[in-house]
């Protein structure tokens, strides 16, 4: 709405309600509207400017594209990695114990010891035989030649005897002799009798030894058979040496 049809309107609402025209004029004063002169409409815009300077963009870096089939930065840094990667697997596979791998490690162990054990069975069984039969022969040589033989014939004979058993343990793998126990070990050795003592302290110590012990990795075959000392203390009221 113009200001020229604002004023009619202002005076004709005036003359409604007053009656007269001077009235509206005076109760309702004209303004006048403000005029923009060119010049000022044509100052704002420069004002503007001034006040607000134009910004410019930030500059946005765009990175050439690689060309094409040629892998960037970070795909080369990635397959370099993998091929890391793969490499320490195979260089692991060697170091890392796998239960497949220690499964056929303790078959393979197992096999080697019954191996070695068949082995000392087989030689020991071996030299058993050889034994027996050499036993026979000297008890067929003894009977047809009884009375030629000496008492320190026949004794030397079982000595012999006796030595060629203990080299078939000792091949086998068993340890034949004295245990090392000085004081007694019913884990090794078996008493035979006592020895009284008035000394308390070779009290159930070993007093002497009757036979070998036998044993094989670690586990006793046959106890050591022994004597041990006991102690008895003096009784004081037996006579004594003088009394009447």
């Amino acid at each position: 709405m113009s200001n020229k049809m604002r004023r009619s309107t202002e005076m004709l609402r005036s003359l409604l309600t007053t009656g007269t025209l001077e009235e509206a004029r005076t109760a309702a004063p004209e303004t006048p509207p403000a005029e923009t002169s060119a010049e000022t409409r044509t100052e704002a815009p420069i004002a503007a400017e001034t006040r607000a300077p134009e910004t410019a963009p930030p500059e946005t870096r765009t990175e050439a594209p690689a060309a094409a089939g040629e892998p960037g930065p970070a795909a080369a840094e990635l397959a370099a990695l993998r091929e890391e990667v793969a490499a320490l697997r195979e260089a692991a596979k060697g170091l890392v114990t796998t239960k497949e791998q220690h499964r056929r490690h303790l078959e393979a162990i197992g096999r080697r010891d019954a191996e070695l054990a068949d082995k000392r069975l087989m030689g020991m069984l071996e030299q058993l035989c050889i034994m027996r039969e050499d036993f026979l022969k000297l008890c067929r040589d003894m009977e047809e030649r009884i009375g030629r033989f000496a008492p320190e014939d026949v004794l030397g004979s079982f000595t012999a005897y006796s030595t060629d058993i203990e080299n078939i343990l000792t091949d086998a793998g068993a340890r034949v002799g004295a245990f090392d126990d000085e004081r007694l070990n019913t884990l090794r050795q078996r008493i035979v009798d006592v020895v009284p003592t008035d000394d308390p302290s070779l009290d159930g110590t070993v007093a002497e030894r009757l036979s070998d012990g036998y044993e094989f990795n670690g586990r006793v075959l046959l106890k050591e058979r022994v004597r041990v000392y006991r102690h008895t203390a003096v009784r004081s009221d037996g006579p004594q040496e003088g009394d009447g």
